[in-house]
């Protein structure tokens, strides 16, 4: 795809490797914290888009 055929993202931050490593070390985090406030074990549905696919991944 040429960058005349990449859809515009404006709203869409960049950042570095270093700030992506610690966004997900966070989120891993919390989720972690979530998971063993219940008893309950979760349940994560996958349908291999994009979206579950990150999701299953951080899981």
């Amino acid at each position: 795809m040429t960058p005349e055929q990449q859809p515009e993202n404006k709203n869409q931050q960049s950042h570095t490797l270093a700030e992506l490593i610690e966004d997900i070390q966070v989120l891993t985090t919390e989720i972690q914290e979530l998971y063993f406030l219940d008893q309950i074990p979760w349940v994560v549905g996958y349908s291999g888009g994009k979206d579950s696919t990150a999701t299953l991944q951080l899981v």
